[in-house]
C-alpha cells in the first residue's frame, strides 16, 4: 500500500514536478547548472594540496615534537588534541559561516580566514624553536613547545 500511495503521488503532476514521457522529473527552485570541468578540476587541484600539506604534517610532527624534546608519551595526546577540538569547534564555525554577511559569500570569508590560519600553523610549527628564541633566548625548552602545540593546533 506505502508503494502504491507513493506511485500514484508521483503521477500526479503539482507546481514542483511535470510529467514527462512517463516519467516525473523535480525542479528545485534557485538551482543553479553543473559546473564546468575546468571550475571542478580547479577545485579538486585546491583540496588535493591541501591534502598533501596535512599528510606531510601528519608525518612531520611526531618527529618534529621529539626535536622540540616533547616527552614521548605527551606526543600522542598532542596529536588527539585536534580532533577532539574539531569537534567541539566544527559546529561552531558552521554557525558562524551560516551568519556570514559579507559581500564575498557566507563561505569564502570563513575559508579564506581559516586557509591563511592553517598557513600561519605550518610556517610557525617548523620555525618554532627559532621563534622562541627570538622571543625569550633565556626562557628554555616551555616556549618553543607552547608555540609548538598551539602552531599544530592553528594547522588543523
Amino acid at each position: 500500500p506505502l508503494l502504491r500511495r507513493t506511485s500514484s503521488i508521483m503521477k500526479r503532476s503539482n507546481s514542483i514536478g511535470k510529467r514527462t514521457n512517463s516519467k516525473v522529473s523535480f525542479s528545485v527552485p534557485g538551482e543553479e547548472a553543473m559546473p564546468s570541468a575546468w571550475r571542478m578540476l580547479a577545485v579538486s587541484a585546491v583540496a588535493l594540496g591541501l591534502d598533501l600539506l596535512y599528510s606531510v604534517e601528519a608525518a612531520y610532527a611526531a618527529p618534529t615534537f621529539l626535536q622540540y624534546k616533547l616527552p614521548q608519551r605527551y606526543i600522542s595526546f598532542v596529536l588527539l588534541m585536534s580532533p577532539i577540538l574539531g569537534v567541539f569547534l566544527t559546529p561552531v564555525l558552521g554557525q558562524l559561516s551560516d551568519n556570514c554577511t559579507w559581500a564575498l559569500g557566507r563561505r569564502r570569508p570563513v575559508i579564506l580566514f581559516f586557509g591563511a590560519f592553517a598557513l600561519l600553523g605550518f610556517a610557525g610549527f617548523t620555525r618554532a624553536g627559532d621563534l622562541a628564541s627570538a622571543i625569550a633566548p633565556h626562557e628554555g625548552n616551555w616556549l618553543t613547545l607552547l608555540l609548538a602545540v598551539v602552531f599544530f593546533l592553528c594547522i588543523d
